[in-house]
């Protein structure tokens, strides 16, 4: 469940600028996003709130949605008589030349918000409702934000979505892999768990790994056994798919490759080796 939510039936720019409502949207599907330039990116509720910047800058990608989570809310602010939205929720503004990720319950009448258009629109209204509704979040990849009603607002996350604060749970895992020598596709396991088919063109993910020590197994397409050098990172505000912080080389001639999972994601990119 998340209390970081907006009202069923908020439309949710996709890839291609078409809307969906929120409770239509499936995990894997791609939505539009912002690659903000000038402010950390991060899934971290203390941290965002905190960064501010006076030089907006940024460009507009597209990004995979990884987790859904829906809840009931008994209140929301209804912003401009289009955005229905949880007080709690996190969403980009400017006041004063400033921009910034704020609490939607911090917003006043005059502060401006970031849409799809490429453009700042003002807060002309803001109203809270008390009324029971049914709410929905969604995490995505990568950037951590997408369009609810036009509106650039954060993403979920796994620590933040249920209200608890980042513990030692676990965390998600994400694999892919570079596929240079035509070995025709990739399965992985994670320890004794299923076989997956891994993708080298998005991540494939594993939820809810419990923390600690884990084996990943690699089955080439044909059943062979590969050697693989792999790169990873548990920075939750890292953009894993370009900047692998740590290098670790899998034994030679053996398929498996050991890492940990903390109450962060690990996002893990398999480099098959000649």
């Amino acid at each position: 469940m998340s209390r970081f939510c907006v009202a069923e039936g908020t439309m949710i720019t996709l890839k291609d600028k078409t809307r969906k409502p929120i409770e239509e949207i499936i995990i894997g599907e791609e939505l539009l996003v912002f690659d903000l330039e000038t402010l950390q990116k991060s899934q971290k509720y203390n941290i965002l709130i905190k960064m501010s910047t006076n030089d907006f800058r940024g460009i507009f990608q597209d990004s995979v949605v990884k987790n859904i989570w829906t809840n009931t809310s008994e209140k929301y602010y209804l912003i401009n008589n289009k955005l229905k939205i949880t007080g709690d929720h996190i969403l980009l503004a400017n006041r004063d030349d400033r921009y910034y990720w704020t609490k939607v319950e911090k917003l006043e009448i005059g502060d401006l918000l970031f849409t799809e258009l490429n453009i700042f629109e003002y807060i002309k209204s803001i109203e809270i409702v008390n009324d029971k509704i049914d709410v929905y979040n969604l995490e995505v990849n990568n950037y951590y934000n997408y369009f609810a009603n036009s509106y650039l607002i954060h993403n979920g996350a796994p620590c933040t979505a249920c209200g608890n604060a980042c513990g030692s749970s676990g965390g998600n895992v994400l694999l892919k892999f570079s596929d240079q020598f035509g070995i025709g596709g990739l399965s992985a396991s994670i320890g004794s768990g299923t076989s997956v088919q891994l993708s080298s063109s998005s991540w494939t993910t594993f939820s809810g790994v419990s923390s600690g020590a884990h084996t990943v197994s690699l089955v080439s397409g044909n059943g062979d056994l590969v050697d693989a050098e792999v790169d990873f990172t548990s920075s939750p505000s890292s953009n894993f798919s370009s900047q692998p912080a740590v290098d670790f080389n899998a034994s030679p001639r053996n398929s498996e490759f050991n890492f940990t999972v903390t109450a962060f994601d690990v996002n893990i990119i398999i480099n098959i080796a000649s």
